[in-house]
């Protein structure tokens, strides 16, 4: 019995010891020292923004090593989120003219009407010139997108985005090339990808749904949720395509087919 018990303490210290190890791996990963040099970091908010829009980012970007983190509203006192809770913000844009990050969360009507307001949109103008990063969430880019900053570059996201001022480009469609914008819904990137992540790449579908394959000749690598199957080497013509690919089958190499 004291054996038994030894070996319980002696597991249950080990994975104590392994618990505080991976809690300081992923606090060595949050605090580490930005690339960039960041020292200030402003959300905007205003009556009706979305809540996790505003206090996801203000809470990630607070842990930033050495970043001051703080709301600013057009005017000083209690700013109402769109699920009715009053938030008390002590600093204005008129205070502030200089940021190393400015986030702008979205939300719905009062998000609109925001991009009327020609105080906040000259103010992000402002902001802009000096920011580092000038951000926006979700429907925030209606606001971004509403002070002109946006104008002559591709950019992509919610739809209702193009009535902002942008020159908007759906996700299922966008081009881009190194330097513009990566489209997170669809589309293709034109020019180098690097992945640099020590947990690797995930890659998710539907079995035996979505658009079928037509890549045709060249140098293809290719995970294909609808049938499971994955390609990589050079392909001639259509072996490739929908019709040539089994389920749950995997091919490498030159012209390699499996049905």
């Amino acid at each position: 019995m004291p054996l038994i018990l030894v070996c319980y303490i002696n597991a249950f210290a080990q994975t104590n010891i392994d618990n505080t190890n991976r809690h300081q791996e992923m606090m060595n990963i949050i605090l580490q020292k930005p690339k960039t040099d960041i020292k200030t970091i402003g959300v905007l908010v205003y009556d009706g923004f979305n809540n996790l829009d505003a206090m996801g980012p203000f809470q990630i970007l607070k842990q930033m090593s050495g970043a001051k983190t703080f709301l600013i509203a057009k005017n000083r006192g209690l700013v109402k989120n769109n699920s009715g809770v009053s938030i008390q913000v002590d600093t204005t844009t008129s205070e502030v003219d200089n940021l190393d990050i400015i986030v702008i969360p979205g939300g719905a009507l009062e998000t609109l009407l925001l991009t009327k307001d020609t105080l906040i949109l000259n103010w992000i103008k402002l902001i802009d010139k000096k920011s580092k990063y000038t951000t926006s969430v979700c429907t925030g880019a209606w606001i971004l997108g509403a002070t002109g900053l946006l104008k002559n570059t591709t950019s992509t996201g919610v739809p209702s985005i193009a009535v902002a001022g942008t020159d908007y480009v759906s996700p299922s469609s966008l081009t881009t090339s190194l330097g513009s914008y990566l489209p997170l819904a669809g589309g293709t990137l034109t020019g180098g990808l690097t992945v640099n992540a020590s947990d690797g790449i995930t890659a998710t579908g539907t079995y035996g749904s979505g658009a079928s394959s037509s890549i045709g000749a060249g140098t293809r690598m290719m995970w294909y949720s609808k049938r499971a199957a994955f390609r990589a080497g050079v392909v001639s013509a259509n072996l490739w395509n929908d019709v040539n690919i089994g389920n749950n089958s995997t091919a490498f190499g030159i012209d390699t087919k499996a049905s």
